[in-house]
């Protein structure tokens, strides 16, 4: 790239292979952990104010933890540049016994992001970590906004086929009651209900049930 001179189109490129970001915690501290192998291949070209960017970034056997947060094991992540459009297509985090795993897409005008999309996926996913003991939490979240510099996200956020699952309540040993059907159990309403038959009184003529 020709810093010197800004009218110079920009022509700029880095590689990294088997990068390990452990060397890198010392100059973030708020951070408690931080570690993975990095690859990447990027591009840089065009107009400085409005640059093409093009490559991929790959992360494996990440780990990150912030102060006062847990620290997260096993981080998988796979990001694609490709003109004005930066696509998350993989990436899985561990979280206890269970995992998240999300894509996405940012779109760029310039380097300012001007659309987010994301779809994730929970799976036996621990809520202590919002302070709810006891419970996992399954099912797919999408997420999709538009950003404006004036306006700032306006946006949705949709959780489809949730699930809570409570292994227990604080504070005692009582065990809960699945939610599930009970195959012996049928319920009906009032208007299903089937009217008794009327018994035959003593005299012969029929009487109504009491």
């Amino acid at each position: 790239a020709n810093l010197a001179d800004p009218r110079h189109p920009l022509q700029a490129r880095l590689t990294a292979r088997d990068l390990g970001l452990g060397q890198l915690e010392s100059f973030f501290p708020t951070l408690t952990a931080l570690g993975g192998r990095l690859d990447a291949s990027l591009r840089a070209s065009g107009e400085r104010s409005s640059p093409q960017l093009a490559g991929v970034v790959q992360l494996k056997e990440g780990r990150f933890g912030l102060v006062g947060g847990p620290t997260l094991e096993q981080i998988a992540l796979r990001l694609r540049l490709e003109r004005d459009e930066l696509h998350l297509e993989h990436l899985l985090v561990p979280l206890g016994k269970g995992t998240v795993q999300a894509t996405g897409l940012a779109r760029f005008r310039g380097l300012w992001p001007v659309r987010l999309a994301a779809s994730a996926e929970a799976v036996a996913l621990p809520l202590d970590l919002v302070g709810v003991a006891n419970a996992t939490l399954q099912g797919k979240f999408n997420f999709a906004a538009d950003l404006d510099r004036q306006r700032g996200l306006d946006g949705r956020l949709a959780l489809e086929q949730g699930l809570v699952t409570l292994k227990g309540l604080p504070g005692t040993t009582r065990k809960l009651h699945p939610a599930s059907p009970l195959l012996d159990v049928h319920y009906i309403s009032s208007l299903d209900r089937v009217p008794r038959r009327a018994s035959p009184a003593a005299d012969g003529k029929p009487s109504r049930a009491s």
